[in-house]
């Protein structure tokens, strides 16, 4: 990555690195932890200053925030055709234009409660001091 960002190109690359923690079999996901960590997968979007323009104090905002792939498709989306509209729904923002809201909820952004990050919106969650599988492996 550090090799292709110091090429001359790479002034008007974005780079967008996800992961995701795929699915989990066995016992992992009853640990309260590990269920905290499914719901937050890492995500970094870097764009060259170039083609921030006055973006940056918006893109900043917009960190720690809420923010799902429809986002990010609407964002790129603009990005490759500044007059694009959309994705539907209309709940999307363009990370580089709009200032997602601190309190947008899960419900606000169309995630289903079943993976939303947002554990004061969960009811399903083992409590946080539960211990999990080592109670059973014990035996």
């Amino acid at each position: 990555l550090a090799a292709m960002l110091a090429r001359p190109d790479a002034r008007d690359t974005v780079v967008v690195v996800r992961s995701g923690h795929g699915l989990n079999e066995g016992p992992l996901p009853v640990d309260f932890n590990v269920q905290v960590e499914y719901m937050n997968p890492w995500h970094q979007l870097l764009v060259p200053a170039a083609a921030l323009g006055g973006a940056a104090d918006v893109l900043a905002s917009n960190a720690d925030r809420l923010v799902t792939g429809a986002d990010l498709y609407r964002t790129l989306r603009r990005m490759l055709d500044p007059l694009a509209d959309g994705p539907p729904p209309d709940r999307s923002y363009d990370l580089l234009r709009d200032a997602v809201p601190a309190d947008r909820s899960c419900a606000d952004a169309g995630v289903p409660v079943g993976v939303c990050p947002c554990a004061g919106e969960r009811h399903d969650l083992m409590p946080y001091f539960y211990t999990g599988y080592a109670e059973g492996a014990a035996a």
